[in-house]
């Protein structure tokens, strides 16, 4: 491995932890802005402001756009945003630690998903995973945890986000990273809009107060636009299993924001899944600097000349 994608892979592992780190700082503002504002149409009017910014970000880079870029930016963008109908709609029927952890089993799926592709994976790839599971179920877990119907469609999130890692993992190389991320932000936004008009009564202009618009241009830039951004890019570099391992650490920071702006306070045992959590995102991107053995490696060790 040379010096020069070893240091791409390091910078690619540390936006994406910036990523993480936006993301978490976003659960609380969302849900000071969610007392005023509906679910759908909050992700509707976010995403909407992100594609008027970000139409003026890649105005000169429109004329590279073509049929296969705008497809497979159609197939990235589906599962995202069918990941955040699934999140919107498993909340309505179950409790916010609840989504969070099972929205996060992606991690969990991403290796299986893979291995359905690519029929080839690592071992440890599934440990790190599933430890990764225990160490968000202690972050997580508390006494109202149960099973409702809620959080049987919130798997579904959690699917949709693993899909769209692996495709996104796919896809990313061979498409402009600015013009791929307007496309799957526009998805989002057109999706969440027709199910907002369907399903949620309108916004009320009143309740528009300088928070809350704050709010929403907060997340349209950061946890959309930058976030997303680094994402794509990230990903070009990075295999989807490293991207989904690190992006757990939006756990560790969403509690960290909840402490500091709403007093939410950590347990024993989520001080231990945090540190799990760490460990594991660790594990995850120390594995891909090791070379993958061949099996003519393991017999040359096992059948030494001479």
């Amino acid at each position: 491995m040379t010096s020069k994608t070893t240091t791409q892979k390091a910078l690619a592992a540390g936006g994406i932890i910036l990523a993480t780190a936006i993301w978490g700082s976003s659960f609380s503002i969302i849900k000071n802005a969610l007392t005023s504002i509906t679910p759908l149409w909050f992700v509707s009017l976010r995403f909407s402001i992100s594609i008027i910014i970000l139409a003026l970000i890649c105005a000169k880079r429109f004329k590279h756009m073509n049929k296969g870029l705008l497809k497979e930016g159609i197939i990235i963008g589906i599962p995202l945003s069918l990941s955040y109908i699934f999140q919107n709609l498993g909340l309505m029927n179950t409790t916010a630690s609840n989504t969070a952890f099972i929205t996060s089993t992606y991690v969990v799926i991403v290796p299986f998903i893979m291995w359905l592709v690519y029929r080839k994976i690592r071992p440890a790839n599934f440990i790190i995973a599933i430890v990764t599971l225990g160490g968000l179920a202690l972050l997580s877990f508390n006494e109202s945890f149960h099973i409702a119907s809620g959080d049987i469609i919130t798997l579904g999130c959690s699917l949709m986000l693993a899909i769209h890692m692996v495709i996104l993992g796919r896809y990313s190389k061979n498409h402009d990273t600015f013009l791929l991320t307007f496309i799957q932000v526009a998805m989002v936004a057109v999706v969440n809009t027709i199910l907002a008009l369907i399903i949620e009564p309108l916004p009320v202009i009143a309740n528009f107060s300088s928070e809350i618009v704050g709010s929403l241009f907060y997340c349209a830039i950061f946890p959309t636009i930058v976030c997303y951004l680094i994402q794509t890019s990230a990903q070009k570099i990075l295999s989807p299993i490293s991207v989904s391992v690190l992006l757990m650490g939006e756990s560790i920071f969403g509690a960290f924001f909840g402490w500091v702006l709403l007093d939410e306070v950590f347990s024993t045992s989520q001080f231990i899944g945090a540190a799990i959590l760490v460990i594991c995102m660790v594990c995850s991107v120390l594995l891909d600097y090791f070379p993958r053995r061949s099996k003519q490696q393991d017999l040359s060790k096992d059948n030494p000349p001479g």
